[in-house]
């Protein structure tokens, strides 16, 4: 359906593209009464969101076999990857399953904890800030 070609309060038309605040951040609006009003609006430098590792702690009971299959399952890990990354958590004591935000890395480490727990195994899972 074809957009229709409609004046704003501006003098532009309503096929300019304009989605979002205008360069020049004025903002012109109507009432409910009809009147125009303007208004003006601040841009806001937002840095981007810092990033946590999600790492894997060796342990002696958990089977190696669950944690590739859980590399491969919650981190989209192929099997040689997974298996790679699961003999590095095993000879050296931990490793990073992947650097994500925080909202997403704790969502990750909630998922394996869940999936260990449900088998009683006592995985070992942390979030910790990247460097």
């Amino acid at each position: 359906m074809p957009r229709k070609n409609t004046k704003r309060n501006d003098g532009n038309s309503g096929d300019d593209g304009f989605l979002g605040f205008p360069a020049d951040g004025i903002i012109i609006m109507m009432s409910k009464k009809g009147e125009a009003e303007t208004s003006t609006c601040e841009r806001v430098e937002v840095s981007p969101p810092g990033k946590y590792n999600v790492i894997f702690h060796n342990d002696d009971v958990t089977p190696m076999v669950f944690v590739v299959v859980i590399l491969k399952d919650v981190f989209g890990y192929d099997d040689d990857r997974a298996t790679s990354l699961m003999w590095e958590i095993h000879e050296k004591g931990k490793g990073i399953a992947g650097t994500y935000i925080k909202s997403i890395a704790d969502t990750k480490a909630k998922i394996v904890l869940d999936a260990a727990g449900a088998k009683q195994y006592p995985l070992k899972v942390t979030v910790e800030k990247a460097d």
